[in-house]
């Protein structure tokens, strides 16, 4: 029995993160919200006709300045520090987070990069020792350069099978016609595939750190909402500085209350963010998922 291949094992824990039954957990009703939620103008619409809502039924009311909660300029600048307070906690906490993934990102593709060039290298190493030792000829050196130009393509993890399927391809003719003893021929071609396989592992890595970084958006969407509800918090509070009386403060208050709906929502946003991201990390079933794939791809390697 043959250990499996990274890349082997690689596709099998994919696969198992798609169809595990974590993502068929997640009902109807919870992706609505989740979408409702991280959606901007859905939001908005809801905050803004929170407001609306609240200035025309005060207005029916006919109430005055003096009745409403917030009829001070003290209250409601107290009431809009809170807001800035919590916004600018949300900003901080989702900011850190984005700078943590960014910079494990990076070094994640870092690694895989120097790890296929390192890979790629080894493997021209090898084929020109068996050149050297007149097993091959120089054949193998245009198909091998098409490995070798994908590390200047930001496509590598798309273009690599089509590259690799074409080197081993020749170099396994090549190697037929050469080498007539089965046991030279399993010895070069199984080191040749061993660096492969190593270099696909790479290749894997790569395609999901770009994957990651695509999600990763998820976390930079609500930094761009907390700084615009900020900014309409400070937009708010001059307002109130310039002019505090009369139906200006129905108005600002209504503005207050679509303000504090957006930032509710922002908190329930990183929220479901935070236990998306974290879901993997604290639910036993993944390792055991995991475990399981591993195991499946050994059997069907043997």
């Amino acid at each position: 029995m043959t250990d499996p291949k990274p890349s082997e094992i690689a596709a099998a824990e994919l696969n198992s993160e798609v169809d595990s039954p974590n993502t068929a957990r997640i009902g109807v009703i919870q992706r609505i919200t989740w979408r409702f939620i991280r959606s901007g103008f859905p939001r908005v619409a809801v905050s803004f006709l929170s407001g609306v809502a609240f200035v025309l039924v005060e207005v029916a009311k006919k109430t005055k300045s003096t009745g409403l909660v917030l009829s001070t300029f003290g209250s409601y600048f107290g009431f809009l520090v809170g807001l800035g307070a919590i916004l600018i906690l949300v900003n901080s906490i989702t900011v850190g987070l984005l700078v943590y993934y960014l910079q494990a990102l990076k070094a994640d593709y870092n690694y895989y990069y120097d790890r296929y060039r390192a890979a790629i290298a080894d493997l021209r190493h090898f084929l020109d020792s068996l050149h050297d030792g007149g097993i091959i000829s120089r054949a193998y050196d245009i198909p091998y350069r098409e490995i070798e130009s994908l590390m200047q393509d930001k496509y590598l993890s798309l273009n690599w099978h089509s590259a690799a399927l074409s080197f081993v391809d020749s170099i396994y003719e090549e190697l037929r016609k050469k080498l007539r003893k089965r046991e030279e021929f399993e010895w070069a071609y199984g080191n040749i595939t061993t660096r492969l396989a190593v270099a696909e592992e790479a290749v894997n890595g790569i395609g999901l750190n770009l994957i990651q970084r695509i999600v990763l958006r998820t976390w930079l969407n609500p930094v761009t909402k907390s700084l615009w509800t900020l900014a309409m918090v400070i937009l708010m509070t001059l307002v109130a500085i310039i002019h505090f009386s009369g139906f200006i403060i129905i108005i600002l208050n209504g503005l207050a209350i679509g303000v504090g709906c957006m930032t509710l929502l922002l908190l329930i946003e990183a929220g479901l963010n935070a236990i998306q991201e974290t879901r993997g990390f604290f639910d036993t079933r993944t390792d055991t998922e995991h475990d399981d794939s591993r195991k499946v791809s050994a059997r069907q390697a043997g």
